[in-house]
């Protein structure tokens, strides 16, 4: 069985891939499963097949089953439309007939209906409808392990977890387990980000005592106004990359670098971060300013700033963060994990009484900021289509921290060409 319907983002998926699959006779399991077409229960096909008004109940329900059951244990992928072999565990064996209809609007028609019925949400659930002729196809839905599990559906929920080639209900140990392990999980991100606050706030005492310097010339940064913003995206698991620092550096690959202005200078080459222990990293400095991005081998991608002036703007933070999805995404597409989430949060701390813009991109209003520290988040960064709705969030939050109005969301290109292909 290929790999890339795990690795690749879910809209690279084609039918060719497909076609693979079969080619291979995939076969079910841990994380596979394969469904001939949407369920029903009284030998009909389901209303969407009919007159693509709506989906059914027991088609719903039979993927949301396989759904929590994937998330509650380690993720995996479903794939509707594909013919299966006698085999046990079964094996993909042909596509289908008659195909899905209108498999672009199923695809997301079925997303929406599978959403008001799992509880909790489940974080990285994704699908996409591969077109095979005249608009039909199949239906690719893909989820992580989930930091938010256990999961179930329905009123009453029903709770399921993957084992082997089948779906089963929990059991009590299962809840305990999944309970542990997401309790693992969250005190592992909440003491990774209270790390990076420490040491932030670390970084913000030596500055202002005049001991922070720039490593190119080892000149002490001005303090006397200034902002040091210190940001944190942390892997909801351990990613564990071996070798980091020799696998970031064996075959140079271009990094992708959004066309947005930004305080943070990043480079556009694997080959010219530095080596550090189980991490790379960036620093780069310029007249009395500072950034340093780091990535690490658990999944942690930081950026310290240190800028020493006496006026700011809030869009040039949000296009740090901007800056820092779309590295995520390189990554998580570097590694093939595009189901890990991350946590997003961030910090400020003030040296003097700069000001910051009030209203408008034209600097020609500007107020002191009120106060000497301030947080942002903590934000879940899901899949990279929730980007656009996710930084806007964290946006509108940076401008009321500085209590401007905002003029309106930052230009993105979030289809950006992250430069794996």
């Amino acid at each position: 069985m290929t790999s890339e319907i795990f690795e690749l983002p879910i809209e690279s998926i084609t039918v060719a891939h497909i076609h693979s699959l079969i080619a291979s006779q995939a076969e079910e399991g841990p994380r596979f499963e394969l469904k001939r077409a949407l369920a029903t229960n009284d030998g009909r096909p389901d209303r969407w097949m009919r007159d693509q008004s709506a989906i059914g109940s027991v088609a719903r329900d039979d993927i949301a089953k396989e759904l929590v059951a994937f998330a509650n244990a380690y993720g995996g992928v479903i794939i509707v439309g594909i013919e299966e072999t006698d085999d046990s565990p079964k094996r993909a064996n042909s596509i289908f007939e008659p195909i899905i209809p209108s498999v672009h609007d199923c695809a997301d028609r079925l997303v929406q209906s599978l959403r008001s019925v799992i509880d909790p949400p489940i974080p990285m659930l994704e699908a996409r409808g591969i077109e095979v002729a005249d608009g039909g196809g199949v239906i690719v839905l893909r989820v992580g392990s989930s930091p938010s599990a256990p999961h179930g559906f329905g009123r009453p929920s029903n709770a399921y977890v993957r084992r082997g080639s089948n779906s089963e209900p929990l059991a009590m140990r299962d809840i305990q387990s999944i309970f542990y392990e997401r309790r693992t999980r969250l005190e592992r991100v909440a003491r990774i980000s209270e790390e990076q606050f420490k040491a932030a706030d670390d970084a913000a005492r030596h500055w202002r005592a005049g001991k922070l310097v720039q490593p190119d010339t080892n000149q002490p940064i001005d303090s006397s106004n200034g902002l040091l913003f210190q940001l944190s995206l942390v892997s909801s698991e351990d990613m564990a990359i071996d070798n980091l620092p020799d696998r970031f550096h064996r075959k140079p690959i271009r990094i992708a670098k959004p066309n947005i202005r930004s305080l943070v200078e990043l480079p556009g080459w694997t080959s010219e971060w530095k080596r550090g222990y189980r991490s790379v990293e960036y620093p780069f400095s310029y007249s009395s300013n500072l950034s340093k991005v780091s990535l690490r081998a658990d999944g942690l991608l930081n950026v310290l700033l240190v800028r020493s002036d006496n006026k700011f703007h809030p869009s040039w933070y949000s296009a740090i963060i901007a800056q820092s999805f779309l590295l995520v995404e390189w990554l998580r597409r570097w590694l093939g994990r595009p189901d890990v989430e991350f946590m997003v949060q961030g910090k400020f701390e003030k040296a003097g009484n700069p000001a910051i813009a009030h209203s408008n991109g034209h600097f020609d209003t500007w107020v002191s900021i009120p106060w000497d520290s301030a947080v942002i988040g903590p934000y879940s960064l899901t899949s990279r289509a929730n980007f656009p709705a996710t930084h806007d969030v964290i946006e509108r939050e940076v401008w009321d921290l500085f209590g401007a109005k905002r003029d309106g969301p930052l230009i993105v290109d979030w289809d950006l060409d992250l430069g794996l292909n």
